[in-house]
């Protein structure tokens, strides 16, 4: 991971009176005949009718902003459709490469844009990685690491009670695992950190129901769960006894 001061302590900042910009995106149309295919790939349009806006409102403010669309295609691994495109020679004039969406085709212009010096843009992803060492590679999205950074930050900031539990989903486990890291950093206990799947959403929805009625029955006091020490509660729905929270915390 690149920091953040290294791009402006390496390279000039250079303004220009107009600037090229190219779209690679999968718009996978070729004809009037394909409008289907426009309106069932509607993520991708609707990201290239917001960069339409914002360049038709920087136009207005007097900036020359000159936008140019290529058709990487729907398919993942039509690879030689992105190669065709960068052996352009309107290419090496770009200033800005937005796209493409898919990992192929994006790995090529992760590429050329390294080797060409040509800033690029993904306007999808939120994982660190897609930059790598490129330091001509962007994120619009802030990574799924300075996401998990700052809702840690917040917590630190907002809530007294230093116990938290968490449940994550498998593609979030990156995410969830930062955030347990910067809270237990930050003298936070986390007690609980579960993943969730099919197999035992209902289990993990009755830790949090049962939680909630035992905090309305015996509410915990100032920032510490420790009045729970021997309380033990009841599954109503089942009959069932569940652990104690003493358990659950490691509370001594």
């Amino acid at each position: 991971m690149i920091e953040d001061d290294y791009f402006l302590s390496h390279y000039e900042v250079e303004f220009k009176d107009a600037y090229n910009v190219a779209v690679l995106f999968p718009f996978d149309f070729d004809s009037l005949e394909g409008a289907g295919k426009v309106a069932r790939n509607r993520v991708v349009m609707d990201v290239y009718e917001g960069i339409r806006y914002a360049v038709n409102e920087l136009n207005e403010e007097g900036k020359t902003i000159n936008l140019y669309p290529y058709d990487t295609k729907g398919n993942k691994s039509n690879f030689h459709v992105t190669a065709a495109i960068l052996d352009k020679e309107e290419m090496l004039g770009m200033d800005l490469i937005i796209g493409p969406r898919y990992r192929q085709p994006f790995n090529m212009v992760y590429e050329y844009s390294r080797k060409n010096k040509i800033n690029m843009i993904n306007p999808w992803s939120t994982n660190s990685q897609v930059t790598g060492d490129n330091l001509f590679s962007f994120l619009i999205n802030p990574s799924e690491k300075t996401q998990a950074v700052k809702l840690a930050e917040y917590a630190v900031e907002t809530y007294e009670n230093k116990n938290a539990f968490i449940f994550y989903n498998l593609r979030d486990s990156l995410m969830a695992a930062t955030y347990k890291s910067e809270l237990e950093a930050n003298g936070f206990s986390v007690p609980v950190f579960n993943e969730v799947n099919n197999e035992n959403l209902g289990e993990q929805s009755e830790l949090l129901i049962d939680f909630e009625e035992l905090l309305i029955e015996s509410p915990v006091e100032e920032d510490s769960l420790r009045g729970l020490d021997h309380v033990t509660f009841t599954e109503k729905r089942k009959g069932k006894e569940m652990v104690t929270y003493a358990e659950i915390l490691n509370i001594p």
